[in-house]
């Protein structure tokens, strides 16, 4: 989910999301028969903020970019 704002000079975005992840595998090796061991993994969850904004400063700089982001994950 997420937004834009745009002016003649300045543009601002932010967005949220929220991503499960399912049905990773791992793999291991048995110590006791050193044969390789599967399973699946729990699922995961990805969260987060994100912001950026651009703006041009004068007509003869290039524009200014600026992008910050503050995120999580967890099983």
């Amino acid at each position: 989910m997420g937004t834009v704002f745009k002016a003649n000079s300045i543009s601002i975005d932010a967005d949220a999301y929220r991503v499960r992840f399912q049905n990773s595998y791992s793999s291991l090796i048995d110590p006791t028969t050193s044969e390789t061991v599967n399973y699946l993994q729990p699922s995961s969850i990805t969260q987060g903020l994100e912001f950026e904004t651009t703006a041009v400063l004068t007509k003869v700089l290039k524009p200014l970019f600026s992008t910050e982001t503050a995120a999580n994950a967890f099983l």
